[in-house]
Parts: structure tokens; sequence; C-alpha cells
């Protein structure tokens, strides 16, 4: 079901052989962009393409391709720390947001204080983690 403004993504329509329905979208996506439309012979180029390397390829790793990334020192400390810090901040967090109702004042605002309190909390610890990593792998 393809709406309006929200058309099916034009790979998805090529991969389940949509071709007529992706060669409509990849115009209208031509017309928004005001740049030339595109051959529909290259479209069917892109999709024999995307049906070959659909083949030949399996998106999905095993469970021995996964634990072999844990042979890697780097990753798995960075792992074990990551782990950490989450499990941590989780447990905190839990202890507050359990014993709100102990704290004083109006309830209402306490919530909303640990809403405000928790939103720079939240965007710290994804900059704390990319800065983590930018700098490990340096």
């Amino acid at each position: 079901m393809s709406l309006r403004w929200f058309p099916e993504s034009p790979r998805w329509l090529l991969v389940r052989e949509r071709t007529e329905e992706a060669i409509d979208v990849f115009q209208t996506i031509a017309q928004v962009n005001k740049k030339p439309e595109l051959d529909p012979s290259r479209i069917r180029t892109i999709q024999k393409s995307i049906a070959n390397s659909k083949t030949s390829s399996n998106d999905s790793l095993s469970v021995m391709e996964s634990l072999k990334l844990l042979k890697i020192k780097g990753f798995r400390t960075q792992l074990l720390i990551l782990t950490f810090s989450w499990f941590t901040s989780q447990l905190v967090y839990y202890g507050i947001s359990f014993n709100m109702k102990h704290l004083d004042g109006n309830p209402h605002m306490n919530v909303l204080y640990m809403g405000v309190f928790d939103l720079p909390g939240s965007f710290t610890g994804i900059l704390f983690n990319n800065k983590l990593v930018a700098n490990r792998y340096k």
C-alpha cells in the first residue's frame, strides 16, 4: 500500500519485481528534485543488480560468526565496559524512579523534574559512547 506522500521504497519495489511501480517512484523523485528522469532500461539494470546481490549474499550473521567478534581484544573490552555502564545506569535509573513516591513535594513536579534531568543524561550517554568509540579506533 502506498500513500500519496509516502511512496514505497524503489529498492523494495525492485526486489519484489514491481518494476513499473518503481519506475513511477523514480520519476516522481526526479520531478520533485528537478532532475532529469532516469531511463527505464537503467532502472531494469539496477533491478538485475539487486537481484544478483540478493542471491549471492546472506545479510545475517550466524552464531559462530558473531562469537568470532569476541576474539577481538579491543572489541571485547569495549563491549564489557559499555555493558557495565549500561547496566549500572539502568540500575540507578530504576532505583530513582522506583522511589519517586518517597520524595517530598508535588509528585507531578517530581516526575517533571526527573524527565527534565533525564533528557540531558540520555544525550550525554550517547556523546560519551561516541567519544569513547572514536578515540578507541583513531
